[in-house]
């Protein structure tokens, strides 16, 4: 039933005009999230619910500088864990039928790494081997939403979509292979809430080809925790 999760990151955006390069929005949008404080920020816990298939599951994300990310949860007494320490990664998932931890490779390896970024992969694109670039408006339910596209240095290509109102980020797309077949992958986010006077997404909902796969909802995120750094490793 369960499949290995790959969360996207959080991301939301500020915006004064359809006029502005792509990095006069992003400069908005670092002074929209509070990136400054944000990158003082040296841990994430968050934990909540994860609901697939009409089951909710409770689970914990666990986010740590540099680069690292551990996203766990039980169901029916059997625990699922993926984790990555910034260099390796690997799931443990007896709903797949594993009963030993199996090292993530490739593509999914490369996602889990960007997962991981705790200052989200619009922030010093650049330096990160991305370029950024201001895409037609989407209409979305009759009003047109700003958009831009990220591509990485693995040319994988974002769309983030902005809302035009609040000038959070609504929706990201890309294109991505879930099991064997390329998909258009949506991750839309909603419930924000300032922590710390950092707005996070509580919510994400995860689309596959225009479906619903899974949602999202934290019900709470402490910063700056102390964390085992040993949680990060294979499990």
């Amino acid at each position: 039933m369960m499949k290995r999760i790959l969360l996207f990151p959080v991301l939301f955006v500020s915006i004064a005009a359809l006029s502005q390069s792509a990095d006069d929005l992003l400069n908005e949008y670092y002074k929209a999230i509070n990136q400054e404080k944000l990158c003082q920020v040296t841990s994430f816990i968050m934990t909540g619910n994860l609901t697939q298939m009409g089951v909710d599951i409770p689970m914990e994300v666990l986010q740590e500088r540099p680069g690292k990310i551990r996203t766990s949860g039980t169901y029916m007494g059997m625990q699922f864990v993926q984790t990555y320490n910034g260099q390796e990664g690997w799931s443990l998932n007896p709903f797949m039928g594993q009963t030993e931890p199996v090292a993530i490779t490739g593509n999914e390896l490369t996602s889990l790494h960007r997962q991981a970024d705790l200052d989200g992969m619009l922030y010093d694109y650049a330096a990160k081997g991305s370029h950024v670039s201001m895409a037609q408006p989407e209409m979305i339910d009759m009003v047109s939403h700003p958009k831009i596209e990220l591509t990485t240095e693995d040319t994988v290509v974002y769309e983030v979509i902005f809302d035009p109102e609040t000038f959070y980020c609504k929706l990201i797309r890309s294109r991505s292979d879930v099991q064997g077949r390329m998909s258009v992958v949506e991750s839309v986010f909603s419930d924000f809430r300032t922590i710390d006077g950092i707005v996070f997404a509580t919510s994400v909902e995860t689309r596959i080809d225009g479906m619903t796969a899974l949602r999202i909802h934290f019900d709470e995120i402490k910063l700056n925790e102390d964390i085992d750094d040993s949680l990060f490793d294979k499990p």
